[in-house]
């Protein structure tokens, strides 16, 4: 009984598998930062979209953080938001952030049984996340300049659809206003 207690105990203070660099389910290791409440850790994080979760290492303490605490993470110059849908936390990648954020995240299903996937689009507002139905909607985050971001992406053959090409589009924006 006592050796069933301490492998149970030893196995609960293990790294868990999703970040195991053999199985492919997670980033490699990166120098950035994690912001949690009211606090904020550095160190190589290791992002994993899969599990929606979060760990950092530094000075061999491994710190594993699911996105229900997450507020920020900064890696490489990539952003991401933890943030709740139904009764779920997600992590996302924030594509552009202005007064509200555009952020993506694909294969959230509101139901285990759900066929259907929501997103990948999504709007973070106030701590608040709202999907963004059609395509169309997505320019609206440029706010007052949708409509020149709009022309401009037809002129330039952007599809607010795609990510990269959202990506593209607000480098073009940012390099563009003040």
């Amino acid at each position: 009984m006592k050796l069933f207690t301490l492998l149970l105990l030893f196995n609960s203070f293990q790294i868990t598998p999703e970040f195991d660099l053999k199985s492919g389910n997670d980033s490699s290791s990166k120098t950035g930062y994690v912001i949690i409440e009211n606090d904020s850790l550095t160190g190589q994080i290791k992002i994993n979209l899969k599990h929606d979760r979060v760990m950092v290492s530094k000075d061999n303490i491994n710190k594993i953080i699911t996105a229900r605490y997450l507020k920020r993470v900064v890696v490489d110059g990539q952003n991401y938001v933890g943030g709740r849908i139904g009764e779920n936390y997600y992590l996302f990648e924030e594509i552009i952030k202005l007064s509200s954020s555009l952020i993506y995240r694909e294969g959230i299903k509101l139901h285990a049984l759900d066929q259907q996937s929501i997103g990948p689009w999504f709007v973070l507002e106030k701590g608040e996340i709202r999907t963004i139905e059609k395509s169309n909607k997505l320019l609206e985050v440029f706010e007052a300049d949708a409509k020149w971001m709009k022309q401009h992406m037809k002129f330039t053959d952007l599809d607010p659809t795609k990510k990269e090409d959202m990506i593209k589009a607000f480098e073009y924006y940012q390099s563009t206003t003040f």
